[in-house]
């Protein structure tokens, strides 16, 4: 092989270099981010609540009208506080193609406070210092309630309380203490951040196979269940409800 056909194979290497780059690079510098968070581009489709495992009697009251997602490990003798949030209309509102690869998802919370500790917080192992997310399996309904009685809404013991067909969480003709792992929700698919213990600021998570198999199939987005995994770890976060329409959750997805 002489130098002139080096030259010329070198040559038509690097034209082919370049033309791949001038195709992709378009495409990376137009990569999109959509922003779903209530009230924000027209957007309404988010909901959550707080399900507060505290006395028997106060389990079947519904927070979905507080202005915020309360998860903690312990709450008045030891229940636990958990927390539901679900984004609906993903492609619909937004313009998100149905089953369009994405790149990456992001849940984003505001966390405005978290439990008092009593000087607790430092014996919990830094493993467990975490909030954890699960998909939910199941549909939920948020409520519109603040700590009362709500006919058809989320609560610790139910997940649609109806008088003629209430559905417990877990199995439909039993009553359940709480969402059921496995059940309600997925533990296989679990993600966890861990626990920022100052206030006024944002919590992230990566959701991307979660998020992605609800671009892939919308009727399985049943949102996601948060909970602190120890006693005394725990946060207080921005809900859907909350004045400051800029602190309210927030999923980031990029495709």
């Amino acid at each position: 092989m002489n130098l002139t056909h080096l030259i010329s194979s070198g040559s038509s290497r690097l034209t082919s270099i370049s033309v791949l780059a001038a195709v992709l690079l378009p495409l990376a510098l137009h990569a999109k981010e959509i922003i779903f968070q209530d009230g924000l581009d027209q957007y309404n489709g988010a909901s959550d609540t707080t399900l507060y495992g505290q006395r028997e009697d106060q389990q079947s009251f519904n927070y979905g009208g507080k202005n915020t997602i309360d998860v903690a490990g312990v709450r008045h003798g030891g229940m636990k506080s958990l927390g539901l949030i679900q984004f609906s209309d993903l492609e619909a509102l937004k313009g998100v193609p149905l089953r369009t690869k994405i790149k990456k998802a992001t849940l984003r919370l505001y966390k405005t406070g978290q439990p008092t500790d009593n000087g607790q917080y430092e014996k919990v192992r830094p493993a467990d210092r975490v909030i954890r997310i699960h998909p939910v399996l199941k549909p939920w309904n948020a409520g519109t309630q603040q700590g009362e009685v709500e006919e058809g809404s989320a609560t610790y013991s139910y997940r649609e309380h109806r008088q003629e067909n209430p559905q417990f969480w877990g199995d439909a003709n039993q009553i359940e203490d709480g969402p059921v792992p496995g059940v309600d929700f997925d533990t296989s698919r679990s993600v966890s951040s861990p626990l920022i213990t100052e206030p006024d600021t944002w919590m992230e998570w990566d959701i991307t196979p979660i998020a992605q198999g609800w671009i892939n199939d919308p009727s399985s987005n049943h949102g996601v269940f948060l909970t602190a995994l120890s006693y005394y770890v725990g946060a207080y976060f921005a809900s859907c409800e909350a004045e400051d329409p800029s602190k309210r959750p927030q999923l980031v997805i990029e495709y």
